[in-house]
């Protein structure tokens, strides 16, 4: 009988009263290891263009089951926008690493961190170095101030600049889109915080996918701030923008982009292969 990967959904708790909604992908044959997809901020587990719900199919035909979920304030979460920061999605990500330990009986879990996941997952990876096999980063948020807070991208320099800033001082928050409003206590995260700090303190090997056409995450930080590092890979994808599409191609249906999807799955499918 031809046996099929699985999406069954599951719910799990999270410290400080947060409840995660999450989608479990099975492979039909035996499965090598477990990734953990973290989505990026003002999206859901699904991510734009049904990215990981791509990947997460992709990732079972080479044997890899995935676990992806909603941080909380997004998607279907029951929390509010404001309940989300950087550390809450470093509490989300090991709740479910542990849930995956104790439900899927595995201790081969792996990250994949997705744009402003990033910087979670590095805190995650460096918390519980034995619970983590690998580190895997799509676009990563490396730095906050120059990707963000004093930045050179037009997303940041419209979201976050001086005006708006001083209004989240004022009133709490920032607005990112009409269903998201960025909480001040991450804003302050932000300002203080640099994530390619984490780096050389990661023991696991860290694989980081990033677009040279990226116009949200710029490529060239991940070139400056992880290019040497020993234990970081670094590969560019052309033509790529944020995630896999292809500029221009916001729907991800377009031949570049299913070869950038083709490419980012191969990559990441070998890191977890080694680790095995």
């Amino acid at each position: 009988m031809l046996q099929l990967t699985t999406h069954a959904k599951a719910s799990l708790s999270a410290a400080a009263g947060a409840q995660i909604s999450a989608v479990v992908t099975t492979p039909p044959s035996p499965f090598i290891g477990v990734a953990v997809l973290l989505h990026g901020i003002a999206t859901n587990k699904s991510e734009r263009a049904n990215f990981f719900v791509e990947l997460s199919e992709r990732l079972a035909a080479n044997a890899i089951a995935s676990v992806r979920f909603d941080f909380r304030g997004h998607g279907e979460s029951a929390n509010p926008p404001r309940d989300f920061t950087v550390a809450s999605q470093v509490i989300d990500c090991l709740s479910v690493v542990s849930w995956i330990r104790d439900q899927l009986k595995t201790e081969a879990v792996h990250l994949i961190g997705f744009e402003f996941s990033a910087p979670a997952a590095l805190s995650a990876a460096i918390l519980r170095p034995t619970w983590i096999k690998t580190v895997n980063l799509i676009g990563p948020v490396l730095d906050f101030r120059r990707t963000y807070m004093s930045p050179d991208t037009k997303f940041g320099a419209r979201v976050f600049n001086p005006e708006r800033l001083s209004l989240a001082f004022k009133n709490g928050f920032v607005p990112l889109n009409k269903r998201f409003n960025l909480d001040v206590k991450t804003i302050v995260e932000m300002e203080s915080l640099e994530p390619f700090r984490a780096l050389p303190r990661v023991r696991q090997p860290v694989l980081i996918l990033h677009g040279k056409e990226d116009t949200s995450v710029p490529f060239y930080l991940s070139e400056e701030l992880a290019g040497h590092q020993e234990n970081v890979i670094l590969k560019q994808i052309s033509p790529m923008s944020s995630g896999f599409t292809a500029p221009g191609d916001e729907a991800g249906v377009g031949s570049d982009s299913r070869e950038n999807l083709a490419q980012i799955t191969a990559a990441i499918s070998e890191q977890i292969r080694r680790s095995a």
